[in-house]
């Protein structure tokens, strides 16, 4: 029988799959029927349809063609016993397929709708991000407190802007000819333009994160003498507890031993390190917070000179 290729012009109306089911008496439909060659009462030739028992089902009058159309029509007879279950349980499959699609594309449409709105509230959000425990801390500030924007994407969004002012500074003007060789330039803004060019903004500096937890801590605790020497003397106390989360580590503290690995332990170390940054930044007001980026570079400097050691790369 020839492949049927054309799809049909509309869809099945609502409730046809169900009448059709209905039609399919429950357990008469297994195997292909068969059928063959007979003669009618007038001795003209027919295709005999047959169930398991040799019972007529149909008859089709043999036609003149080669091949005989009535033959086609009788093979489609004795194959509607398995073929229209067959395509029902697929339509209902298929149905069921389709169905689940949609909800997927709505699903999807809704997240994009979502994330739009939420990006134009967080373009007009007054941020507010959280620096107490257990919403974030200060090295590490959670979600915004009234958008959700996560503090290093609101850190990146600051970063990009800082970029695009650049490229209208009137510095672009002096670097213009630079349209061949901006690759090569190390200066401002040529740097800001290359890294908004490629996508990204440069990093935050170091300095920048400090003098914004310099700011914080004064929010709360004025920099009067006693409160800078609590800041000095905050670094003993993180290194204390990057002594006590090694010993855990390594199963020295039997107490806790397990308690604690090597990040764990670094963690403890980098806090110590920007609270040190912080006290050093805290010692000047109105400049250390601002130049702790060159103090330490220049510190670091002194001490690989000290000690010898080169640059690595």
């Amino acid at each position: 029988m020839p492949e049927q290729t054309t799809a049909p012009a509309e869809s099945m109306p609502p409730g046809r799959l169900a009448e059709i089911e209905a039609t399919i008496p429950d357990g008469q439909f297994g195997d292909h029927w068969t059928f063959t060659p007979g003669e009618d009462a007038n001795r003209k030739g027919i295709w005999v349809v047959l169930d398991d028992d040799n019972q007529v089902i149909a008859t089709v009058p043999m036609g003149d063609g080669d091949p005989d159309p009535g033959a086609d029509l009788a093979d489609f007879l004795a194959g509607a016993r398995t073929a229209v279950p067959e395509l029902a349980a697929e339509v209902r499959r298929l149905n069921g397929v389709v169905g689940f699609l949609g909800r997927e594309l709505q699903r999807d449409a809704q997240k994009t709708v979502d994330a739009v709105r939420a990006e134009a509230a967080a373009e007009s959000c007054d941020h507010s991000f959280p620096c107490q425990p257990p919403h974030g801390s200060v090295f590490n500030p959670g979600p915004c407190r009234h958008c959700g924007l996560p503090y290093l994407v609101a850190q990146g969004i600051d970063e990009m802007e800082e970029a695009r002012r650049a490229l209208g500074d009137h510095a672009a003007l002096r670097h213009r000819a630079h349209s061949g060789d901006l690759a090569a330039c190390g200066e401002q803004p040529c740097t800001a333009i290359r890294a908004a060019l490629q996508g990204h903004a440069p990093a935050p500096s170091l300095g920048r994160h400090v003098a914004a937890l310099v700011a914080w801590l004064d929010s709360h605790n004025p920099r009067t003498d006693h409160e800078i020497a609590c800041r000095v003397m905050k670094t003993a106390g993180e290194a204390g507890e990057a002594i006590e989360t090694y010993l855990a580590a390594v199963g020295q503290n039997p107490r806790k031993k397990g308690t604690g690995t090597l990040d764990h332990v670094r963690d403890e170390l980098l806090d110590v390190a920007a609270t040190a940054l912080v006290a050093a930044a805290s010692l000047e007001p109105g400049r250390a917070e601002h130049t702790i980026d060159a103090d330490l570079l220049a510190h670091l400097a002194y001490l690989c000179d000290r000690v010898g050691a080169g640059e690595t790369r």
